[in-house]
């Protein structure tokens, strides 16, 4: 299949892809900050090498070396819910956005060779998002990871338009796995979950439960996202399931389904004006038609599935 290099594949998205194009024959590159790889990826088909993404030099001489065929920007500074980007600012624009710029020349300077897949975040359409969300939805920068993004956004539609650089950009919806950050709210959601099934009391501590998401599978979503890059013509997408929940009723039914009462086990700091927790957001939709037709099909792996994932992991039976 070629030669393919991964940014970020440490990450949770970087290690499922590089361990599905590994799968799928190709000669893959994996490159991090870190001095080894994380995750158990085929160690025998994937070559690990430390670089750190905020050095400019150092991503030439990878690309250089490496030569590949495709480029897989799945490198972010990301942090979960109310993380201070402020104190990051210079890395976040290093990873997110120069990095992306230098892999585009890279493919520039030799037509025809190189392909570049961008993953963006639906950040991009705000927070709260609202509405019906497509592909010709503007984006936005609410926050500054999603300036970073509406910037990553840009270079890619600048390439494609004025260099014909064959790049893709997949605008990620929340996406969860068992390779996902303690901090981030699903594994935190998943901890308690577990104590309550084992007997325990150990409650998630969370800000609040009034949002609206629409949550898939890490791994299905690289999975998919490989194919966009092996189009005639690479094309953007937004990647989502189509389903959104709302956050208290999810964790609702997440207990339920263990026999629990989410109460016991779920704490909100932010309650609503009656001291109950009861206000409700307005939610959103997403139009996954263009998705649907270009990839063949949509993720089909629920956030209920995610959550079993991660219960199998930490209580094996």
């Amino acid at each position: 299949m070629g030669i393919s290099l991964v940014l970020g594949g440490n990450g949770q998205d970087g290690s499922f892809m590089a361990e599905h194009l590994a799968q799928r024959g190709d000669t893959v590159w994996a490159v991090g900050r870190q001095e080894k790889q994380r995750w158990p990826v085929p160690k025998h088909a994937v070559h690990w090498r430390q670089v750190d993404l905020t050095d400019a030099g150092a991503v030439r001489e990878i690309l250089a070396e490496v030569g590949p065929n495709r480029i897989y920007h799945l490198a972010a500074v990301h942090g979960a819910a109310g993380y201070a980007y402020e104190t990051v600012w210079d890395k976040a624009l290093d990873v997110n956005v120069k990095a992306l710029h230098i892999a585009l020349e890279h493919a520039r300077e030799r037509p025809g060779q190189v392909r570049v897949l961008y993953a963006s975040s639906c950040k991009v359409y705000g927070t709260p998002m609202l509405g019906r969300i497509g592909p010709d939805t503007p984006r936005i920068g609410s926050c500054l990871y999603s300036i970073t993004k509406v910037a990553g956004h840009g270079l890619a539609d600048y390439y494609r338009r004025v260099h014909g650089v064959p790049v893709a950009v997949v605008t990620l919806f929340n996406h969860e796995s068992p390779r996902r950050h303690s901090s981030y709210f699903i594994p935190q959601i998943a901890a308690a979950l577990r104590a309550g099934i084992n007997g325990g009391a150990i409650p998630a501590v969370i800000r609040t439960l009034d949002f609206h998401i629409d949550w898939g599978c890490a791994q299905e979503y690289m999975a998919l996202a490989a194919r966009l890059l092996e189009r005639d013509i690479p094309t953007d997408v937004l990647m989502a399931t189509g389903t959104v929940h709302y956050g208290r009723e999810f964790v609702a039914t997440l207990f339920a389904r263990h026999g629990l009462d989410w109460r016991n086990h779920v704490k909100e700091t932010v309650v609503g004006p009656n001291g109950n927790g009861l206000t409700r957001s307005a939610p959103f939709s997403v139009d996954l038609a263009q998705t649907a037709g270009i990839l063949g099909r949509l993720p089909q792996r629920a956030i209920f599935d995610v959550v079993d994932d991660l219960l199998a992991l930490e209580c094996p039976s």
